[in-house]
């Protein structure tokens, strides 16, 4: 008998998967139970940091450029290069720079007191000018950042000792300086786990000893705080490549000028001369390789010369004739492309019979703003770290906000501030008289003022006009003196009460006498 097949098993519904159930207590940001252990952990996560910045560092050195050339040691030294050799570089670095010093600093703060005494700690009591300061500071231009040390002092008046000496004897703490530590320098930075600058160290070129100097009692200008990168960027950067090719193209130059001048030098060695193509022979390999020495370091100076054999003589080879190309243009294009750079390219208007006034002074414009812009980044380092550093050292607190300010850089020329002020008068501005504007633009102009002038910048009046206040100080006073005399006498005889109007007679009446009293008739 077959036996029968089995029966299939039904196979099972296919329904969506359920979801697992997931704890919302390890998510942070949710309706989890407020816990302690959550909540510490949610703080840790809020508080702490956890990204980088992505600074590429190791061991210290930043390795944040890709040209080899411009990493380290080797960049400060090809900057240094670039500032002190090229003509273009040192115009650039020469304008921004005493632009930068004749600018005024002041400080701004409702509180007179603090205010007066950051002034004097700052401009006027350190061993060095604010200027020269300002000189260190911006080395940051040409480096990409500038450290100083913030050095202080206890102020013990004209003293002998170096430390102490100010000319101020409050015993109050200033700074003493602040001292520039080298780029060249620099060993190695010192940051902390989360990429924060902690401190710089430094290779002292005296007995190469390492010195660590904390952030502190530092202060870290750069150019730019990309990434936090401690070493910025040089304002030179952009340039490095015209430079690089400008270089080398007028040594070039240089050597084809020579070589146009004096030939092309070459030795002919007679048929019976030596064989110094013999490389087999040591003697003729000696004898080749020093007239080719000679033949190489020909030149025509004051220690030109040469002996020779018999059978060698010296010849020159005369020049092709003109280069293919103009060196003098390709030059000039590269230093066009440097002065850009830092939009400084004002300084090549007129060099070739081009360009007009109203170019150049738009393009000064630019580059005083760009100007002004690092003057702010200086100020706003100082007024972040040095002078709270310097009211908290000193026990000094201030509600009102204590800052170093700095003034515009002037470059208006007179005759545009002129016009603009005859336009504005002309639609209707009261500007004249006022003394002190006028006293402003002739101190523009160069001219005499005919006021004196005051610490604060105020007009004084002259000897004359001084003379005039006072002979009118003098009236009023004599004119006070005769009004109170007045008053005086007025008190001591005061005026007889006048006699009330009598009464008009009734109709009838005999009239009164004078002498008679109106109650006391005569009688008839």
């Amino acid at each position: 008998m077959a036996k029968k097949a089995p029966a299939e098993k039904p196979k099972p519904r296919r329904t969506a998967p359920t979801p697992r159930k997931t704890s919302r207590k390890s998510s942070y940001v949710g309706k989890a139970k407020s816990t302690p252990t959550n909540t510490k952990r949610r703080r840790r996560v809020l508080m702490g940091e956890i990204g980088s910045t992505g600074l590429g560092r190791w061991a210290g050195t930043v390795d944040q450029e890709f040209l080899r050339e411009l990493t380290g040691k080797r960049g400060i030294r090809t900057f240094t290069e670039m500032r002190f050799n090229d003509d273009i570089v040192g115009a650039m670095l020469f304008a921004m720079v005493n632009l930068m010093r004749g600018v005024e600093w002041d400080i701004e703060t409702s509180d007179d007191d603090v205010g007066e005494f950051v002034h004097q700690a700052l401009y006027e009591d350190m061993s060095y000018t604010w200027q020269d300061t300002m000189t260190e500071i911006l080395t940051f231009l040409p480096f990409g950042w500038s450290w100083m040390e913030m050095v202080f002092k206890v102020r013990g008046g004209d003293t002998d000792d170096s430390s102490s000496r100010s000319k101020f004897s409050d015993g109050r703490i200033g700074f003493r300086k602040w001292a520039i530590r080298g780029q060249d320098t620099l060993d190695r930075w010192v940051f902390d786990s989360n990429g924060g600058i902690q401190a710089m160290q430094q290779r002292v070129n005296d007995d190469r000893s390492v010195r660590t100097i904390p952030m502190a009692k530092s202060l870290l200008f750069r150019t730019t705080a990309e990434r936090n990168n401690p070493e910025g960027r040089s304002i030179l950067r952009n340039a490095y490549r015209a430079w690089w090719f400008k270089k080398h193209i007028q040594q070039i130059e240089g050597i084809g000028i020579e070589r146009d001048l004096a030939g092309y030098p070459y030795i002919q060695i007679a048929e019976d001369g030596p064989d110094v193509w013999n490389a087999n022979i040591a003697e003729m390999v000696t004898l080749k390789d020093a007239l080719e020495e000679m033949v190489q370091t020909i030149k025509r100076d004051e220690s030109e010369g040469a002996v020779l054999p018999s059978w060698a003589e010296l010849k020159l080879l005369s020049a092709g004739g003109r280069r293919a190309f103009d060196t003098s243009s390709v030059i000039a294009r590269y230093d066009q492309a440097m002065a850009q750079s830092v939009l400084a390219d004002f300084i090549l208007i007129g060099h070739d019979a081009v360009g007009s006034k109203a170019l150049v002074v738009s393009r000064i414009g630019l580059f005083t703003r760009a100007v002004t812009g690092y003057l702010d980044s200086v100020a706003s380092v100082i007024n972040r770290f040095a002078i709270p550093l310097l009211l908290k050292v000193n026990g000094m607190t201030t509600e009102e906000p204590v800052e170093a300010v700095h003034r515009g850089i002037d470059t208006m020329d007179i005759d545009t501030l002129s016009g603009f002020l005859q336009k504005l008068a002309s639609s209707g501005a009261e500007i004249f008289p006022d003394g002190y504007l006028t006293n402003h633009l002739l101190r523009r102009a160069d001219l005499p003022t005919g006021h004196r002038e005051t610490e604060e910048g105020d007009p004084k009046p002259t000897d004359e006009q001084e003379d005039a206040k006072q002979q009118d100080r003098d009236d009023k006073k004599h004119e006070d003196a005769k009004a109170q005399a007045a008053l005086q006498q007025q008190a001591q005889n005061p005026p007889q009460p006048e006699e009330p109007p009598q009464p008009p007679p009734k109709a009838g009446s005999p009239p009164q006498s004078k002498d008679v009293p109106s109650g006391d008739q005569p009688k008839t």
